[in-house]
């Protein structure tokens, strides 16, 4: 029996949930096509750019990527999270939460572009991250369907209209790269994702609020709302610091190098890992309305390690599908992606405690665990002072690895044998 079949069965087995198992094999199997396509997309990137100027694409969607983060923090997480009985103001208020906050990002975006252009000497890259945040004043008019989508559990509606405008931005990036536009392809694939996606979900089978404006709901939810910022801002700053750091550390070449290998190992991994726990944060704040006393169960755990076991098999077999589907020039990117593969499998279980915390309301906690990656990373990088990019992956590794160390050690072992742990809260 192949490995893919053997995951999936003991997957199937640690998830006693219906629910969950449901949820999860949609948004995963959906994730799976989708990332076919990016593979697909990273070939025709790497095969028609340079290596300096496959970074300096990498380095403009990292900036967009965290300025993101701004509109992950809205009114979702607590339209998911609400009782009934405050959901329809919850929704009304989120709808025009959003529009501000879609307006926020696009100020902040201009600002940031301008900031990185400067310290990175690219007037480009400049032009890259400006174009990108004119897509943010789309995604409002469908964000609350989204959400409610998320809430109700409908993620095979979700997860087939999503798969598909991922498949096309990456098809559009793929076809005009060969084209005159080269760069300024992944700008036009954001702009055929936000078109798409508000095509696809503008009628999507949830209640349809109007827009108003609740000044108690809207004063939880931007209260709330910060709250979330700091640990989303956290969480996006440490995934893509490594990046960041290369490019301003290391020659155009040797951090458009590994730019790719962050593309061809750990960004496919992080897709699946950020689709597992987006099918399992809506099953737990149910949970927590449901007053249950237990949120993660050791069977729930064990699913998490077979998903990160799937992150351990690709990073073995890096050395078989890169020289498969890529060409010569980055046959020194091999072991980088193994490395950044194996880095992702102690970041999944990170992120499903966090998300755990959050279905709680914890949000203090969770950005102080995220503040602690962070900070353990910033202090390897000082102690290690990486020099090359298998270096750089090495340093991931090893701040993801202790991180996980840390957090087990102080929430479970010392309470393991009475019985009244914080593992059984979560």
């Amino acid at each position: 029996m192949n490995v893919p079949v053997k995951l999936f069965q003991q997957l199937k087995r640690a998830f006693p949930q219906g629910g969950v198992a449901r949820n999860s094999s949609w948004l995963l199997s959906a994730e799976l096509i989708a990332k076919v396509s990016r593979l697909f997309t990273i070939i025709a990137l790497s095969s028609q750019l340079t290596s300096a100027m496959f970074g300096v694409v990498m380095l403009a969607l990292a900036s967009h990527e965290i300025i993101r983060t701004i509109m992950r923090c809205g009114a979702g997480t607590q339209l998911v999270q609400c009782a009934e009985n405050k959901l329809t103001v919850f929704a009304e208020t989120a709808k025009a939460l959003q529009w501000m906050l879609a307006l926020l990002l696009l100020a902040v975006q201009c600002g940031v572009a301008c900031i990185v252009g400067i310290l990175y000497e690219n007037a480009q890259l400049t032009s890259l991250i400006l174009c990108m945040g004119i897509t943010y004043l789309l995604f409002p008019v469908v964000s609350v369907n989204v959400f409610l989508l998320q809430r109700e559990g409908k993620f095979k509606y979700f997860s087939v209209r999503n798969a598909v405008c991922i498949i096309a931005e990456n098809a559009a990036v793929a076809a005009l790269v060969f084209s005159p536009l080269e760069l300024w392809s992944v700008v036009a694939g954001k702009f055929v994702f936000a078109a798409l996606w508000v095509c696809l979900f503008y009628r999507a089978p949830v209640s349809q609020y109007a827009c108003k404006v609740n000044f108690n709901a809207l004063s939880y939810l931007v209260s709330t709302s910060i709250q979330l910022f700091v640990s989303e801002l956290l969480k996006a700053s440490r995934q893509h610091a490594d990046l960041f750091i290369a490019s301003k550390v290391f020659t155009p070449e040797t951090a458009g190098l590994y730019a790719f290998a962050r593309s061809a190992g750990v960004g496919l991994t992080q897709s699946l890992s950020t689709a597992f726990s987006s099918a399992l944060f809506p099953f737990l704040c149910k949970k927590v309305r449901e007053n249950h006393s237990s949120l993660l169960s050791a069977k729930l755990v064990l699913a998490c390690v077979v998903i990160a076991s799937a992150f351990v098999i690709q990073g073995v077999l890096a050395p078989v599908y890169i020289p498969m589907f890529f060409s010569d020039k980055w046959a020194l990117a091999i072991p980088v992606v193994s490395v950044l593969c194996f880095a992702a499998a102690p970041f999944l279980l990170f992120e499903i405690q966090n998300t755990a915390v959050r279905a709680l309301g914890l949000y203090k906690q969770e950005s102080a665990a995220r503040l602690l990656l962070l900070l353990t990373t910033a202090a390897v990088l000082f102690g290690i002072a990486p020099q090359s990019p298998m270096q750089l992956a090495s340093c991931m590794l090893l701040s993801n690895a202790v991180t996980v160390l840390l957090i087990f050690f102080y929430q479970y072992k010392p309470r393991l044998n009475t019985g009244d742990s914080r593992f059984s809260q979560l």
